[in-house]
């Protein structure tokens, strides 16, 4: 939420180019200052390295959140248990997806649709995330494979 309120802040002063970021939520106004799209890195969940990414996008106008089991969690007895809890359950949400990256033109909106489709899972969150006009998604499944919607798919470079 205060990510998008820093960007119409920003577009209310007049301001036209910005990358805001707020604890790797990401809100970007226009290009860079060469006229390039503002290039994004999705983090690699199971890297150690903070810095290693797994794809980038390149981004004009909107925000990237992402929704993972890999930032805050802890190990017992060789299971990870993160923060995002499945309401069906209140444990933390079990299955494939390990890493949700949604490109919406709100933060808000965002974060919310990242951390809804890791609880539903690749089958149910790729198809509902297809269906919402302007928003678009990278969803990284446990084996490391990188799924991306239709609207991006040409648009995301995975690293090596």
């Amino acid at each position: 939420y205060i990510i998008d309120r820093a960007a119409e802040a920003l577009k209310k002063d007049g301001i036209k180019k910005a990358y805001i970021n707020g604890g790797g939520d990401i809100r970007v106004l226009g290009t860079r200052t060469d006229g390039k799209p503002w290039r994004i890195g999705i983090r690699h969940p199971r890297s150690d390295a903070a810095d290693a990414v797994i794809a980038v996008i390149e981004l004009t106008d909107g925000a990237v959140v992402t929704s993972g089991d890999y930032q805050r969690f802890f190990m017992a007895e060789g299971k990870r248990y993160h923060h995002i809890l499945d309401p069906f359950t209140g444990y933390p949400a079990e299955g494939e997806v390990i890493s949700v990256s949604v490109i919406a033109e709100k933060a808000v909106v965002a974060d919310m649709l990242a951390t809804g489709v890791m609880v539903m899972g690749l089958d149910k969150g790729l198809p509902l995330i297809e269906s919402l006009p302007g928003v678009d998604a990278i969803i990284i499944t446990s084996d490391l494979e990188v799924h991306a919607t239709s609207g991006i798919k040409d648009r995301v470079e995975q690293v090596p």
